[in-house]
């Protein structure tokens, strides 16, 4: 249990119960991703467990993530703005659009963002096919939208867990974005193993660049990663879990086992988020 005197910050979590689970479930490319986890299923249990673990574990906020692979939606817009609604001190919305409507894309992005401020826009290259990694121009429209808004973009970078194609997780494609958009703050999500170093490397480079822990238990962080979190840019990782890929009792549990210094892990865990995130603001 966390007895720590300040509330973490989940970067990446999603809700779980039904139907979003029986959807989930329903998917062979996403159960493989669940198995590797060593989980038989995805959630099924209630938005009321979930607070209910969140309180366990010392977990404050959690930003909830909207799921979109093309046609495929896995977790609606309007299904975390459920879950916000109910919990709004605990929940905080990311959103997910069809980068192939433009225009549709980004009226629902102001509407998500000013009407039910949502704070972050969730970006899946693998879900659009080898020939659209983030720094593709299907994307730009999402990232010019996003500063104009305000509101941060976490892409999924790493290899992939579900069978979904791993290319356009490749780190260094951040490189260009971030070069063309110094005003849009990136989360680089999933620390980006195997390429964590690469992750890292535009991390420490970019003012505007970030990497968040989601998918990953502490205790199978690479060494290297946690050298990078402890010492060269405690300021740029956000914790993360994906749950409930990664559950509480893991993920924040094996943070001890980091020994981190007092201010590092509470940045890590807390502060660097409220900055990324905003949370003063919604």
């Amino acid at each position: 249990m966390s007895e720590r005197p300040y509330g973490i910050v989940d970067a990446w979590a999603m809700p779980c119960h039904p139907p979003i689970s029986d959807r989930w479930n329903a998917d062979p490319k996403r159960t493989h991703g669940m198995a590797l986890f060593g989980a038989s299923g995805f959630g099924g249990w209630s938005i009321d467990e979930q607070v209910e673990e969140m309180d366990r574990w010392g977990v404050e906020i959690a930003v909830l993530s909207a799921i979109r692979e093309a046609d495929d939606v896995k977790i609606s817009n309007e299904e975390v703005a459920a879950c916000v609604e109910k919990y709004p001190t605990r929940f905080r919305g990311s959103l997910a659009v069809d980068p192939r409507r433009p225009m549709a894309a980004l009226r629902e992005m102001q509407t998500w963002v000013r009407d039910y401020g949502f704070v972050n826009v969730k970006v899946c290259p693998y879900a659009y096919g080898y020939d659209n990694p983030p720094n593709s121009k299907l994307w730009y429209p999402i990232y010019a939208k996003a500063c104009e808004l305000g509101v941060s973009v976490t892409i999924q970078v790493g290899h992939t867990g579900p069978l979904l194609p791993s290319e356009p997780g490749r780190p260094i494609y951040l490189d260009e974005v971030a070069l063309t958009f110094p005003e849009l703050t990136i989360i680089g999500a999933h620390i980006g193993w195997p390429w964590e170093e690469e992750m890292g490397m535009l991390a420490w480079k970019h003012d505007n660049v970030y990497v968040d822990t989601s998918a990953h238990a502490p205790t199978r962080y690479p060494e290297r990663f946690v050298r990078f979190l402890k010492r060269r840019a405690p300021h740029k990782v956000l914790f993360g879990t994906d749950y409930p890929a990664l559950r509480y009792d893991r993920a924040v549990g094996e943070v001890s086992a980091l020994d981190l210094p007092a201010d590092v892990e509470r940045m890590f865990l807390r502060d660097n988020a409220w900055k990324v995130f905003g949370l003063d603001r919604s």
